[in-house]
C-alpha cells in the first residue's frame, strides 16, 4: 500500500497542476526540472512514473504534461491502485 499522496508536497501538488494547465505551446524546449524542485525527484510519484516512461528530469516538459492530462481521472484511485485499468494507446 502506498501512502496516500506518493510522498508529493502540496507545493508538488500544485507544480504538477501548474505543468498539466500550462498550453503547450508554452512548454517548447522546456525541461521537466524547470518545474520541480529536487525534493520532487526523491518521491515515490516520481519514482514510480520514471520507472514506468522512463523518464529523467533533463526530458521534455510537454510529454510529462501529456501524461499527466491523460491521467488525471485515474488520480483519486492511484494511492490504493484500485480501479486502475491498463491505458492503451489507439
Amino acid at each position: 500500500m502506498h501512502e496516500p499522496r506518493f510522498g508529493l508536497s502540496w507545493r508538488d501538488g500544485f507544480d504538477l497542476a501548474r505543468l498539466a494547465l500550462t498550453p503547450e505551446s508554452m512548454l517548447e524546449g522546456r525541461r521537466i526540472r524547470e518545474f520541480f524542485s529536487p525534493k520532487f525527484f526523491l518521491t515515490e510519484f516520481w519514482r514510480a512514473y520514471s520507472t514506468i516512461m522512463g523518464s529523467l528530469p533533463q526530458h521534455s516538459a510537454a510529454e510529462l504534461r501529456r501524461y499527466l492530462n491523460r491521467a488525471l481521472h485515474m488520480f483519486p484511485y492511484i494511492s490504493g491502485m484500485a480501479n486502475i485499468s491498463v491505458m492503451r494507446g489507439g
